[in-house]
């Protein structure tokens, strides 16, 4: 039932029909229909009721975003999904590796401005999908160049707490790997001291870990060694245990 209704609205998204408002984006125009943006968002709901222009010509303006993002909003709108398509396994070749790199770059950028686009006209399961989507990719294609412009454009493109700590914890996870990529260190949100802060915090977890290493490599000699001890020790008992037996016999032929 669901999935016939996003086809029927789908369908009523494209052609337009019964439309009572209209978003346009650079000369693009969107037909769309109050009784199924407005409960999605309260933003719009506010920008068609109020005494702004919008109310009173139905036409709503998109002047910060780009035509493809506004599309996949509307897109959601409809269908509770969006595409950006897909992101292929690197090859083994350069050029496959440089199609890589872009394809999950440009996805990322997308799903950020995505999520750009759902905050500022507060559509929360939106912002959410965005979200899912970017962490799935950053999960399952992890390059640190992509991250490193995906960074960028979220920090002046959308406040978007939850994404903003995505992409921190996403950060901390890799920052051994991060510190030394110089698009990272590049970026303006990361300034001189805080990248020497960062280099040295990625030190110490290194020797951490070595410390950690070198611990485990010898608690399991030890546990090895304590192995041995329980054995022989349990070898002598047995003995024990036998010369015991002995001299009861040799005692009772004896008396």
């Amino acid at each position: 039932m669901a999935s016939q209704s996003s086809s029927f609205l789908f369908q009523l998204l494209h052609s337009g029909e019964y439309s009572d408002f209209t978003l346009v984006c650079q000369e693009q125009q969107f037909y769309l229909h109050k009784a199924i943006v407005c409960p999605q968002s309260p933003v719009i709901t506010a920008a068609l009721q109020g005494e702004f222009q919008e109310a009173r010509t139905k036409v709503l303006n998109v002047e910060a975003f780009d035509v493809a993002t506004v599309r996949r909003m509307v897109n959601f709108m409809y269908t509770e999904e969006y595409e950006v398509g897909y992101v292929h396994e690197a090859s083994g070749s350069a050029t496959g590796h440089e199609t890589e790199r872009t394809e999950v770059t440009e996805a990322l950028l997308c799903h950020v401005r995505v999520n750009a686009i759902a905050d500022y006209y507060n559509v929360s399961k939106l912002t959410q999908l965005a979200n899912s989507k970017i962490q799935s990719i950053l999960r399952d294609s992890w390059l640190a160049e992509s991250f490193s412009h995906a960074v960028k454009e979220a920090s002046v493109s959308t406040g978007d707490v939850a994404l903003h700590d995505i992409i921190t914890s996403t950060a901390a996870y890799h920052i051994e790997e991060l510190v030394e990529f110089q698009s990272f260190a590049d970026l303006e949100v990361m300034s001189e001291f805080s990248i020497k802060v960062l280099r040295s915090c990625a030190r110490r977890i290194c020797d951490i870990e070595s410390q950690l290493q070198y611990i485990q490599s010898v608690c399991k000699k030890e546990a090895v060694r304590a192995d041995r001890v329980i054995g022989n020790i349990d070898n002598c008992l047995r003995t024990l245990s036998a010369c015991s037996n002995d001299l009861v016999v040799i005692q009772g032929e004896l008396s």
